[in-house]
């Protein structure tokens, strides 16, 4: 179609609109997918941090733990060290360390004494072991107990850490103020290639003594507990989280609650592919005195991802040029809607005394630091838990709660920080929240919540949720939930990995859909009408077969209801009972063995239980005495045996009682004339032994009875 001059205007500004919006819907993508790609770089950053901060958290409440055992077992040996360790699984429950280590506070008056024990007991020689640098200190600090016991770990057996000013300063900061903190980047000189690390600290006190005041708290001193590991253990911890395409570095900052461990800021490595870096994302991990920040870099999206774009755009380009050639249409001005003025806004009020009143009022600690992290301002609570005459709180660079403080902050922090009052000695648990403010620039604010009490009340439920599920894991093999319609929606693992039994399988099934179960069909039914009517049931038993495992399970489980009181499914715990159905199974069988050799023997024999009443005869004792199995089961046996004198016959005392007595005989035997149920005499030979378990516990007695004659008539004519 051949257009005119004047109709070539339209498709001009039908294509220029067409690219433009196009262009601009790219860009706006391309921000779009930067914030995204920011957001959760930054989401990742933060949950490395909080990982961090999760796995410190484990070994300080191990490293507490184990202080509690010192403070228990004042007398804790090497052995009694490693062996509780290796009770815990603690290599495999907390993995990614060097060593932990216990070390010894050795007075200097005591240090020759304790260099030969060391070297006695460890098979070292005596000379290795030196104080360095070489010279008097009023105390030494020696690596005494190592975990785990290897040839890298055992270089520093009797290694003295205390060799800086620098550490002593540190060592004496934990020790005047009992908190664990964590080292300064620290050179592992004796390992190969010596590289950086850290070491966790843990003061540890003698048992009984006193911890109100330094004075105390120097008196009591032990050692200390401490946890090492290398750089590389900890990017082993969060590196999984790291997303593909993305780099990561991990910096201390050098900021520390001791003096002597302050350093600059240190880079502990990198980790991930290092390309052309669109969003960058940084989270700090606030650690026992010490503070680590991480830095992720990663590529927001390529251009590819947008090609999308383009092709939707140039089409409806095209489309739109087309149909404004064929249309000419005429171009309309549009009249603009004239803008509504606004109304001129009204002075606001000052409210500046009012809130800081009202600041100065509320139960939180309020601090508010400058650029240079100076205390410009606090409220009453923060004055009244930190200020002393001594100490004016306003104009302090000190951290109060955490290193966070000193820190110049690109966003929102939050932290739980545990403290230790000074005064009392308590402890005292915080949610830190710190603000940075845009103005002035540079200045913070941090507020403080004390949470002690809610952190007591988590600690106990935790302690008691930790002692049902010891309970749970006692009382049964594994613990299940079924939904409404009693399929299984949760299984607990450790059993089924035990048994290596893939429990995919049994997931969104029901148990009788597996097989029969090794139980009747009416059974079956049974259960299901109990499961129908919403009743709790105990020691269900059946036969699961899964692959090439048979396990005989006995199951119970109570209904569970939602708060609106809707049936919800079924919960309970499950037992393997295969070893007690095959020892019962083994049990009925040697039962039936024992009966058939006892049935098929020529004798009489009668079994009672250590009261003497009756509980087994065979046939030839039944045809002895006369009596019916009904007649003679759980009577007295001298209800059906009566023994009377060959010559006399005068009835004879019981035997079997006799032996029942406590101080009888195991073992008894006589002749005599049995007189059965009928009137009928036999010439019998009596035997009557006990029967007791392994521990000597009197089950019974088993009486034996031998026909030595023919029948005879009650005249004493043999027949």
């Amino acid at each position: 179609m051949k257009l005119a001059r004047p109709a070539l205007l339209p498709v001009i500004l039908a294509l220029l609109t067409g690219v433009a919006l196009t262009t601009a819907l790219d860009l706006w993508l391309a921000r779009l997918q930067l914030r995204q790609g920011q957001a959760r770089l930054a989401q990742t950053a933060r949950l490395m941090t909080v990982q961090l901060e999760a796995r410190v958290q484990r070994f300080d409440e191990t490293l507490r733990a184990l202080r509690g055992a010192f403070i228990a077992n004042p007398e804790l040996d090497r052995a009694t060290f490693a062996a509780m360790l290796d009770q815990h699984n603690f290599l495999t429950r907390q993995p990614g360390f060097l060593m932990l280590t216990f070390v010894r506070h050795v007075p200097a008056a005591d240090l020759a004494a304790y260099l030969a024990g060391l070297a006695a007991v460890e098979g070292l020689d005596p000379d290795s072991l030196q104080a360095r640098p070489p010279g008097a200190r009023p105390a030494y600090y020696f690596t005494d107990y190592i975990y785990p016991s290897n040839t890298a770990t055992r270089r520093y057996v009797g290694y003295d850490i205390a060799a800086q000013r620098d550490t002593l300063q540190f060592i004496g900061f934990i020790r005047d103020r009992n908190l664990a903190l964590f080292s300064a980047p620290l050179r592992f000189t004796q390992l190969k290639g010596q590289p950086l690390g850290y070491a966790l600290y843990y003061p540890v006190y003698q048992r009984g003594m006193p911890l109100d005041s330094v004075a105390e708290r120097r008196t009591a001193f032990k050692g200390l507990l401490v946890i090492a590991f290398r750089s590389n253990d900890i990017f082993d911890w969060v590196e999984d989280q790291l997303p593909g395409g993305a780099s990561m570095a991990l910096w201390d900052t050098g900021h520390s609650l001791a003096p002597g461990a302050r350093t600059a800021p240190v880079l502990l490595g990198r980790r991930g592919e290092r390309g052309a870096a669109e969003v960058h994302a940084e989270a700090l991990a606030d650690l026992p005195g010490r503070q680590w920040r991480a830095v992720l870099d990663a590529p927001a999206g390529g251009q590819g991802d947008r090609l999308w774009v383009w092709l939707l755009g140039g089409s409806m380009t095209v489309a739109l040029a087309i149909l404004a050639a064929r249309r000419h249409p005429a171009p309309a001005a549009v009249p603009l809607e004239p803008a509504i003025p606004l109304a001129p806004s009204h002075a606001e009020p000052d409210f500046g005394l009012a809130l800081l009143q009202a600041v100065d009022m509320v139960s939180e600690m309020v601090v508010v630091r400058d650029a240079s992290h100076a205390i410009v301002y606090g409220n009453r609570a923060v004055r009244q838990r930190f200020e002393t005459p001594q100490l004016p709180l306003l104009g302090r660079r000190d951290a109060l709660w955490s290193a966070s403080e000193l820190v110049l902050l690109a966003g929102p922090v939050e932290k739980r920080v545990l403290q230790r009052g000074m005064d009392d000695g308590r402890e005292y648990h915080y949610a830190v929240t710190l603000l940075p403010l845009r103005e002035p620039a540079g200045y913070s604010v941090t507020m403080a919540r004390d949470i002690s009490r809610g952190r007591a009340r988590d600690l106990e439920l935790t302690g008691q949720l930790q002692r049902l599920t010891e309970l749970l894991d006692v009382a049964c093999d594994w613990h299940w939930t079924q939904d409404a319609e009693h399929r299984l929606t949760g299984l607990s693992e450790p059993y089924f990995q035990k048994k290596q039994i893939d429990m995919t399988q049994l997931l969104g099934r029901r148990y009788w859909e597996f097989s029969d179960g090794g139980i009747s069909s009416a059974q079956w039914e049974a259960h299901k009408r109990t499961l129908a009517q919403q009743l709790p049931y105990r020691d269900f038993v059946f036969v699961l077969e899964l692959d090439q495992h048979r396990v005989v399970v006995s199951l119970s489980g109570r209904p569970c209801y939602d708060p609106a009181g809707r049936f919800t499914g079924y919960r309970g715990v499950g037992r393997d009972v295969t070893a007690a159905r095959q020892a019962q199974e083994a049990l009925l069988l040697e039962k039936t063995r024992t009966d058939a050799i006892l049935d098929a023997l020529a004798d009489g024999v009668v079994t009672t239980d250590p009261h003497g009443l009756v509980q087994y005869f065979n046939p030839v004792a039944a045809a002895l005495l006369g009596w019916t199995e009904d007649e003679t089961l759980g009577k007295p046996i001298e209800r059906c045996l009566m023994m009377v004198d060959v010559e006399t016959r005068l009835p004879l005392p019981s035997l079997p009682r006799q032996v029942l007595g406590a101080d009888g005989p195991g073992h008894r035997q006589r002749k005599g004339v049995l007189l059965n149920k009928f009137g009928l005499t036999f010439s019998i030979h009596e035997s009557v032994s006990r029967i007791t378990d392994p521990a000597d516990r009197m089950l019974g007695v088993v009486v034996v009875l031998r026909d030595e004659t023919h029948w005879v008539g009650g005249e004493g004519d043999t027949l």
